[in-house]
């Protein structure tokens, strides 16, 4: 299967943002605001947080980049295939494995790091202490990794797996889609949405699904945007992955939906994040002009490491940043270096920790996902 560069860089970078989000909200949770915290503020955090370019440490404007993106690739490996029933087919096989043997694996080795290594959060944020779950069992490990994150979309055990679902679901909805020959029309794909939207579910999973189906319209219908405004729409893009409710740079979004109905304010948010997910990957993926920044080999490592990176970096940050961040404030070292050297070492760690999971579990999914597909054929 042929890489789409562009593509494998993009997902490369929206998985680094997740890596500082979750950073932000162990070490600096003023740039998020989210809820008050006792760690030290500094009126950079602050300004950063009111500015219009927060979007490097948006992690939920990073998944949903992530979501147009596996819509676009799924749907350009099944277009680019001789045969392209077939390729449906086989692809629906083995979506679930591909997805869920790492994901179970990740969930075992973060049962393993909790139990054998007590760790003491008292000096990071609340946010951490209260995704750690430490009271589960190996089974319970296994059972959420494979089935409970796919089913309920729940975040417990791994924090990160509640994407799972919205992997999972849309693409197989994509598949639908493709074999139903939903693509074929406007008012088919917007007939489509409407009756998706008449299931009663969450507004991230619902904004999630859209995402994948956009991602494949824009890689059907060949949509971009003319060099010269290509630019200003990822600035726009970036500018909308950034969205905090209390900043000051988007008061004028939710002062607007609190005037139109007090119940929009809620899906500013989201939403905002959904739009920008889809610029950002129209106005890279879509154009020669970022295409040599994008052709990087490093990016598209990042890219092939994404899924592990993923899966395991919060985990990573428990096992080695926490405990190295907990010396260096015993021995009095100033909090903003400490943080500071903590958020570098944390990628220096993490990339070599990924690539071993990535050889190890991540490819020998794939190829018992492509065994299964073998034995079915």
């Amino acid at each position: 299967m042929k890489k789409i560069k562009s593509a494998e860089a993009l997902r490369g970078l929206a998985c680094m943002v997740v890596v500082l989000s979750h950073l932000t909200l162990i070490f600096y949770p003023q740039l998020h605001d989210f809820y008050k915290s006792t760690l030290p503020k500094n009126n950079i955090l602050y300004i950063i947080h009111n500015s219009p370019f927060s979007f490097f440490y948006s992690g939920t404007g990073a998944v949903f980049v992530f979501f147009c993106l596996s819509g676009y690739v799924l749907i350009s490996n099944i277009f680019t295939a001789k045969d392209k029933t077939k390729k449906i087919i086989s692809s629906a096989i083995k979506r679930y494995p591909r997805l869920s043997l790492p994901a179970v694996c990740s969930c075992i080795l973060f049962w393993g790091v909790v139990n054998l290594f007590n760790i003491r959060l008292n000096n990071v944020s609340q946010w951490f202490s209260d995704v750690i779950y430490k009271d589960f069992n190996l089974l319970d490990s296994i059972l959420y990794g494979g089935f409970e994150s796919f089913i309920y979309g729940t975040a417990k055990y791994n924090p990160v797996l509640w994407t799972m679902q919205i992997e999972l679901i849309g693409s197989f909805l994509l598949f639908l889609f493709c074999y139903f020959n939903v693509f074929d029309g406007v008012i088919r794909i917007v007939s489509s949405i409407l009756l998706l939207n008449l299931f009663e579910m969450n507004v991230y999973i619902f904004l999630g699904l859209v995402s994948f189906i956009v991602g494949a319209i824009i890689y059907i219908y060949n949509i971009y945007v003319p060099k010269t405004y290509n630019c200003l729409l990822l600035v726009f893009g970036l500018y909308c992955i950034g969205v905090h409710e209390n900043s000051y740079s988007y008061s004028w979004v939710f002062y607007i939906a609190n005037c139109i109905n007090s119940s929009y304010v809620q899906y500013v948010y989201p939403f905002f994040n959904f739009c920008g997910g889809i610029i950002v990957v129209i106005s890279i993926v879509k154009n020669d002009l970022f295409k040599s920044f994008f052709s990087f080999s490093f990016l598209i490592l990042l890219g092939e490491l994404s899924f592990s990176i993923y899966l395991i970096h919060l985990c990573m940050i428990y096992l080695f940043i926490i405990p190295f961040f907990n010396v260096l404030i015993s021995l009095e070292f100033n909090f903003w270096l400490v943080s500071f050297l903590c958020v570098l070492t944390t990628f220096i760690v993490l990339l070599p920790a990924s690539f071993l999971f990535f050889k190890c579990i991540d490819k020998t999914s794939i190829k018992i996902s492509n065994k299964i597909v073998s034995f079915f054929n």
